[in-house]
């Protein structure tokens, strides 16, 4: 953890030190050590070059130094003695002022306190950061009582804006509220499983994505995290007198512990892989099998991003393996009442450590109002038994259109006046700084025909009326995954499928032509999936602001299609406005010819921008709290900047000149089998709409000349078979075909 704490503070620009506490000869570091330790930090970072910002000393050394410190977070290994034996004396040395921290995930922070003097403590908390730090969006804060609000404010205040992270404050209680959380919902899901005999398998494909958590079940995230981490974990959670209730003994899984297969760290523990084939372990055979993860015939009745239609098929539904969902569910919310008031101070605070630190799509307490409040209500009452008096006064539901669990980033939040609210389509609302919010909402956050004409619709509102600009946001995690295969599903069902085809594809580049030429500005803010179509509009726009944890890319190749929604031509126009020389702009369109035929996706924002998905007056928001309010800033200065609306500038194609370097690259790949035939002819119909198609070297082309030919090549392709078996695999299994 030390070493990815550090790379997080080198990354947010800090000066960093990091200690080596250990196996230090004469207080000094040798060099190799250094040189190791160095080179596993920078290979963490976004940027390389900022290694420059860390210093690594030995602990002596530290103490020479420690008073200049303004932030000191020890983290050192999980064990009570050898923390407070680190605070005993690091003390003596600190700066008065200095914030202190110790960082952990399942000891008490006042046990660790304990013997600090009171004016330490008043400076002392707990912090629990989660790994990997650069996509953990969650930092639990964990104060003493005696912690002072000072103090309190300023650890806020370094994490929110310095260290760019989502907090919540957590009672000093055992695993906080997170962990406490995570590790009850896995764990009862477990034992209830073993006590039906159900196969590994069975209860992960029962108690993941389709509850609203992550794609990984119990068993599955426990290797992850290690068995024998888990059994620890366990033993603090048994020995609290509340909590032992909610534990209760399982024993399946001690023969694994017992012959050290306790996870991924050995290669095998609930699921190992051979012969690149994942295989579960057997309770009753104490063997491997191959791990089938079964289906059941209620999956089929859902809608893919719906929650209320698919939970209530789970409230409703009568078979085993439903109520076992329900359980899961019930027991969770169950026991997120009860903690209320335990280890969080509200119930939002628990929605936040789920959401925020593992990863879950909906909190309990957003699953509760998505099912109904009181028929829930009066359900756990009977099958658990009374709930806590706070339950008692809530009205109706925990959150509303006016009161949702992230206002920071919600437009209903801030927003003045509803101008339309579509259900699972979009939304509009005016802000009381008279901007324009449009939020995408669809199930499963994807583009469809509704959606463009909303899009067409707000962008007529904007230039009609008196408004200073407009933002597009996507509703939860991401931004947009692309274009809705169900518009796929219209072309193949319609008498005519071609003009079908052509009729849909107009109206897409009816979009883009208005995003991008726009007489009032238009900022995309985005973040998580910004794919196929969905970065098509985000590239249109007159700005974009991102989120760090921003996943950007045209992977239209995997679905045997080029982008045609106006994604090659504008990232083409930006290079060939460009005052390079050809040699110049001819390399730039290989890279980009590159990224496009790979169909590579960046992996965050920073990498965006090197892939040339963001340009240099886009913006990134380390902290995506921020991001609403910096894209509504941004419309607001673009306005009072004076903004000008984008034109349509000429410029001189590179042609049949560019052409013929491409096609001797792909040549040789289709040669050294790296490509199909098909994928052959994919990429060259790439190289096509970038070299702006058969012209000689100088015939002047414009932005417009760009969506013609991206256009031809993907009406011709949506008529050839191999696409049309593309998108029915991806439709189907989730991943792309080579064929």
């Amino acid at each position: 953890m030390g070493r990815d704490l550090a790379s997080w503070c080198i990354s947010r620009g800090l000066e960093t030190t990091l200690v080596k506490m250990t196996d230090v000869t004469e207080g000094l570091i040798d060099k190799k050590t250094e040189q190791s330790i160095q080179a596993d930090i920078q290979q963490k970072l976004q940027e390389t070059d900022r290694i420059h910002h860390l210093r690594f000393i030995s602990y002596p050394q530290f103490l020479e130094e420690a008073a200049t410190c303004e932030w000191v977070i020890e983290s050192v290994i999980e064990d009570l003695t050898i923390k407070q034996g680190v605070w005993a004396e690091v003390v003596d040395y600190v700066a008065a002022e200095a914030i202190l921290s110790t960082n952990t995930s399942s000891l008490q922070v006042k046990e660790i306190a304990t013997n600090l003097p009171k004016q330490v403590q008043e400076r002392f908390s707990g912090v629990h950061f989660f790994t990997p730090l650069s996509r953990s969006k969650l930092v639990e804060l964990i104060p003493l009582d005696q912690t002072t609000p000072q103090y309190i404010n300023q650890l806020e205040q370094l994490v929110d804006k310095v260290l760019a992270k989502r907090f919540i404050v957590s009672r000093d209680v055992t695993g906080f509220v997170a962990n406490r959380m995570g590790f009850y919902a896995n764990y009862e899901a477990m034992y209830r499983g073993e006590a039906r005999h159900w196969p590994i398998p069975k209860v992960d494909a029962l108690t993941g994505a389709k509850l609203a958590r992550v794609k990984m079940g119990p068993y599955r995230l426990t290797d992850l995290t290690g068995i024998d981490l888990s059994e620890s974990a366990l033993k603090a959670y048994r020995q609290n007198t509340f909590l032992a209730e909610f534990f209760p003994p399982r024993t399946q899984h001690h023969a694994l512990l017992k012959a050290g297969y306790v996870g991924d760290k050995v290669g095998q523990g609930y699921y190992k892989k051979e012969q690149g084939k994942r295989l579960a372990f057997d309770f009753e055979t104490r063997e491997y099998r191959q791990a089938s993860f079964p289906t059941f015939p209620f999956f089929e009745k859902f809608e893919s991003g719906d929650w209320e239609h698919n939970l209530d098929i789970i409230f409703t539904e009568d078979s085993p393996e439903a109520h076992f969902m329900w359980e899961s569910l019930r027991n969770v919310m169950y026991f997120a009442a009860l903690n209320v008031g335990r280890a969080a101070d509200d119930y939002r605070t628990i929605d936040q450590a789920l959401i925020w630190g593992y990863n879950w799509t909906l909190g309990p307490f957003q699953i509760w109002d998505k099912l109904g409040f009181h028929r829930v209500k009066e359900r756990i009452e009977v099958e658990c038994g009374p709930l806590p008096d706070w339950i008692q006064d809530i009205q109706g539901g925990f959150y509303s259109e006016d009161r949702p669990l992230d206002s920071d980033n919600s437009p209903q939040a801030i927003a003045e006046k509803i101008l339309w609210h579509h259900d699972h389509q979009t939304r509009l609302s005016q802000t009381k700084q008279n901007s324009l919010v449009l939020e995408l909402r669809t199930a499963n956050h994807a583009l469809n025909l509704a959606v463009l004409e909303d899009i067409l619709a707000a962008v007529d509102e904007l230039e009609q009326g008196h408004y200073e600009g407009l933002v597009i946001i996507g509703e939860g995690k991401h931004f947009s995954v692309g274009f809705d295969f169900s518009g796929f599903e219209m072309i193949k069902q319609a008498p005519h499928p071609s003009q079908k085809a052509k009729e849909i594809s107009n109206l897409g580049y009816e979009v883009v032509k208005r995003l991008k030429f726009a007489r009032k500005p238009i900022v995309a803010a985005v973040r998580g999936h910004v794919l196929g179509g969905g970065a098509e509009i985000a590239l249109q726009s007159t700005r974009i602001v991102a989120a760090a944890q921003t996943y950007m890319g045209l992977p239209e190749v995997g679905v045997g299609l080029l982008p045609a929604g106006g994604g090659l031509a504008e990232l083409a126009d930006r290079i060939y406005q460009q005052d390079d020389s050809r040699f110049e702009k001819k390399q730039k369109l290989l890279a980009l010819f590159n990224t496009v035929a790979y169909g590579q996706v960046s992996k965050h924002a920073q990498h965006a921008r090197e892939l040339g998905f963001l340009r240099t007056e886009d913006i990134i928001v380390a902290n995506e709290r921020y991001l609403l309010q910096t894209a509504l800033s941004m419309v607001q200065m673009l306005s009072q900047a004076g903004h000008i609306s984008a034109t349509n500038i000429r410029y001189q194609a590179l042609g049949q000149d560019f052409k013929a370097v491409v096609s001797g690259l792909v040549k040789n790949w289709r040669i050294g089998g790296y490509v199909t035939d098909f994928e052959q002819e994919l990429t060259n119909r790439i190289a096509d709409v970038l070299a702006g198609g058969e012209l000689p070297l100088g015939v002047e082309i414009d932005y417009e000349y760009f969506l013609e030919l991206e256009q031809s090549h993907y009406l011709e392709l949506i008529e050839h078979d191999l696409t049309w078996e593309r998108l029915h695999h991806m439709q189907v299994y989730k991943r792309p075909l080579r064929n």
